[in-house]
């Protein structure tokens, strides 16, 4: 019985150990580095899986077996700016980075698919480069004979990519590299261009050549997000402010036009760059986003928390006029619509468990008290009133208002606010004006010494 017990035991202990792979990730400069978060890209987005700490200056994460194939990227700063991307394809990985340049450092142990995806990036690469550079040799040869000479350089190279693309593609047959490899193909001419206009009027033209938006196993990568953010906002540029809207407008619907009926794709783009435009503060483009082309989506497809979110954006853009804050004073209603004209406005978001906060408001209550020509509210976003009647206490010439519910309060939704302490100035026609990113700003604003 007690054999039958520890056959049972040890069956059950394999089939575990074996329902899991590893991916063991191996800093080669570790200094400084602690924590790493794993995520899955799926539809374009990030979807958090775990995180692990550096142990013998390495991250080890378990999968199941059964986890979706595809791309998966690692995130090892605070801030997760530092991040590097690799296939999973059921199988362990061990791989080594240096983590100030993963890029370049990548080195694969195993995984014969990551390893063939890193050499076709880089053998791709350097044979693109060198196509690039004949053209640009091209553009400025001074005789008939050095031009001819280039031109056979350039067939001989061209030739070269050619080869290398269809190897590499046919090399990563069955795998999930080959939906990479295929749609990371880059249009090249069989022939030098003869001026730089036309040049880059093919450029644009045959961007999209080799991409396609209906295969639906791009969407477990960032490879059509990075696309398109690169042809919107770097292939199509210009100084010109309107000449920019104009080329952004175009440009947005060709990428509509190829993206075609892949709503899923069309979605999550359609979604990054709305938060593009938004962290340019392009709110003309915004709005043409968020009209035109996310609230025309399938209602499935649509997140009603990112309409109002992007509503709240355009609400408080520089030139609109500021949204309503109420509050009770001496047991009446009151309202900033109803405060009678001063020179500026000034709402300040914080709070009374944000250290900052604690650190800059009173410092500003203290140089902005006594100014006649600006009135402050102070929104102090809470979620009990524990501490806040002790500053309302102290900041007694500016208007306090308690934003019981903290993030979820009205007004904190109807400004967008996502940290505290947040500064918006306003004009005497309640118009904001500045978005100020601290108190010493703030103050050098309103020439407040």
């Amino acid at each position: 019985m007690k054999n039958i017990l520890n056959i049972l035991m040890l069956i059950c202990f394999t089939t575990l150990s074996f329902a899991q792979s590893k991916v063991n990730i191996k800093l080669t400069n570790p200094e400084g580095y602690e924590w790493a978060i794993l995520y899955k890209i799926i539809d374009g987005q990030q979807e958090y899986i775990q995180n692990t700490e550096l142990k013998d200056a390495t991250y080890t994460f378990d999968l199941d077996k059964d986890a979706s194939k595809g791309i998966y990227r690692v995130a090892y700063s605070m801030n997760q700016s530092q991040v590097v991307d690799f296939i999973y394809d059921g199988k362990n990985i061990n791989f080594s980075i240096n983590p100030a340049n993963p890029f370049e450092t990548i080195s694969f142990e195993n995984s014969e698919e990551n390893i063939l995806f890193q050499d076709y990036k880089k053998d791709i690469l350097e044979e693109q480069t060198k196509l690039d550079q004949l053209q640009i040799s091209y553009f400025s040869a001074n005789s008939a004979q050095e031009k001819k000479d280039i031109e056979k350089e350039y067939q001989n190279d061209y030739l070269a990519l050619e080869n290398k693309q269809k190897s590499y593609e046919e090399k990563s047959k069955n795998t999930f590299a080959y939906h990479l490899i295929k749609s990371s193909r880059r249009y090249f001419s069989p022939t030098l261009y003869k001026t730089q206009e036309t040049f880059l009027n093919e450029f644009k033209k045959h961007y999209f050549e080799y991409i396609d938006f209906s295969d639906k196993e791009l969407n477990k990568s960032s490879l059509l997000i990075d696309k398109v953010i690169e042809y919107v906002f770097y292939v199509n540029s210009s100084e010109d402010k309107e000449v920019q809207n104009t080329l952004y407008k175009n440009s947005l619907q060709e990428v509509m036009q190829k993206i075609g009926n892949n709503e899923t794709a069309k979605a999550y783009i359609t979604t990054s760059l709305l938060y593009a435009f938004s962290q340019l503060e392009n709110h003309d483009l915004l709005k043409i986003m968020l009209d035109d082309y996310y609230e025309k989506l399938p209602r499935q497809y649509v997140d009603e928390n990112v309409v109002r979110e992007m509503e709240a954006k355009l609400k408080t853009a520089i030139g609109s006029l500021a949204p309503n804050i109420s509050w009770e004073e001496n047991g009446k209603q009151n309202s900033l619509e109803n405060l009678a004209e001063e020179e500026n406005y000034l709402i300040v978001f914080w709070s009374t468990t944000c250290p900052h906060c604690l650190n800059e408001v009173p410092v500003l209550y203290e140089k902005t008290a006594n100014d006649k020509n600006l009135k402050v509210i102070a929104v102090a976003l809470e979620d009990d009133d524990k501490d806040y009647s002790i500053y309302k206490a102290k900041f007694k010439n500016w208007i306090n208002v308690y934003g019981i519910g903290k993030w979820e309060n009205q007004f904190a939704i109807a400004y967008d606010i996502h940290a505290t302490p947040t500064y918006i100035v306003l004009n005497s026609k309640k118009e904001i004006i500045a978005k100020p990113d601290t108190y010493e700003d703030v103050l050098n604003y309103l020439n407040i010494e």
